[in-house]
């Protein structure tokens, strides 16, 4: 289940604390998305598979374009990572320019399942683009839960960001069809 509120942003995590117990108990059911933003009355969440987009119907359309050309990517996760893809993973596109983060991001995966991708940047990118930064974004949402030896996590940010760009330039062959394409990504990043 999908559970969408609308909130004024001052409010997530205030409602977050309420929503907490409902989350703990039917955690395996119910999943929560906040929309802050009062003007996106266009925004729309649409599923797509295991994946349930949340941006414009433009957004929406590229990013269901990208996700249903990665059909191979949970295999790839668990034959490279031992883990799986989450059942239910949300990508929100959103403008996320003003983070705290220190820099200008194209995505981020957080907890739990989710992947933001910044609307702005988003809207420059090749359909090859989008699917690397898909398949480097859900690679750090399979790594959320996974253990390491001594239970340890993929904490480390050298590790974790390792990992998934290793996923994420394994099928580059695949995706990127000639050479003058690929050769603009490798340069480009």
């Amino acid at each position: 289940m999908v559970l969408a509120v609308q909130v004024p942003s001052a409010s997530v995590q205030l409602a977050g604390v309420k929503v907490r117990r409902l989350l703990t108990r039917y955690k395996s059911n119910v999943s929560l998305v906040f929309n802050t933003n009062k003007q996106d009355k266009d925004v729309v969440i649409k599923k797509v598979g295991r994946y349930y987009v949340q941006g414009t119907p433009d957004e929406s359309l590229g990013i269901e374009q990208a996700l249903l050309s990665l059909d191979f990517l949970p295999d790839l996760i668990k034959a490279r990572l031992g883990t799986e893809l989450s059942a239910s993973i949300f990508i929100i596109v959103k403008d996320i320019s003003d983070n705290s983060l220190g820099s200008e991001i194209d995505g981020l995966a957080t907890r739990p399942d989710i992947v933001l991708l910044n609307k702005d940047f988003i809207k420059l990118k090749t359909n090859e683009e989008l699917e690397m930064l898909l398949i480097h974004e859900l690679t750090h949402t399979a790594m959320f839960n996974k253990t390491l030896f001594s239970n340890g996590g993929y904490f480390a940010p050298w590790f974790n960001e390792g990992l998934a760009t290793f996923i994420e330039n394994e099928p580059t062959p695949y995706i990127f069809k000639d050479n003058e394409s690929l050769a603009k990504y490798e340069i480009a990043g």
